[in-house]
């Protein structure tokens, strides 16, 4: 039974490091909004990732305060500043989820934040709803 609990901590450990090398660097690119209540309908992302999976770096107009990539190529980070500045939105977190393919990253990702349900005025929404990116491409910069 501890052979079986070693051997799963194992390849948990040997997955979180194989994730944190194949994201790690430094990436750019865009992502489009799903949300029909923003003016943007592009997010940017600029993302610094250590061998460590430390993150850093800017998700729209924000700039991430802290960040790690976590297991499965998740990377959550915790963000400074407004998220799109000319809407006003601001939300305190991020997370994305990324998929390595050939010499980029795809994926999509949220913010924190409710689901807006039917009805809800844009000034609501601006204030409380998840901002939801999807078609995520991240380029490596060089």
């Amino acid at each position: 039974m501890k052979l079986v609990i070693a051997f799963a901590l194992f390849l948990t450990l040997s997955q979180a490091a194989d994730s944190i090398s194949a994201v790690a660097g430094h990436w750019r690119g865009q992502g489009q909004i799903v949300n029909n209540w923003t003016t943007r309908h592009e997010l940017a992302v600029d993302l610094l990732v250590t061998p460590e999976g430390v993150v850093s770096g800017t998700i729209g107009d924000a700039q991430i305060a802290s960040g790690r990539v976590e297991s499965g190529f998740v990377v959550k980070v915790r963000l400074q500043g407004p998220l799109l500045r000319d809407d006003g939105v601001v939300r305190k977190e991020f997370q994305l989820h990324l998929i390595p393919s050939t010499a980029t990253l795809i994926g999509f990702g949220a913010s924190d934040g409710n689901k807006s349900w039917p009805g809800a005025s844009r000034a609501s929404r601006l204030r409380t709803t998840k901002v939801q990116v999807t078609k995520l491409v991240l380029g490596p910069v060089r």
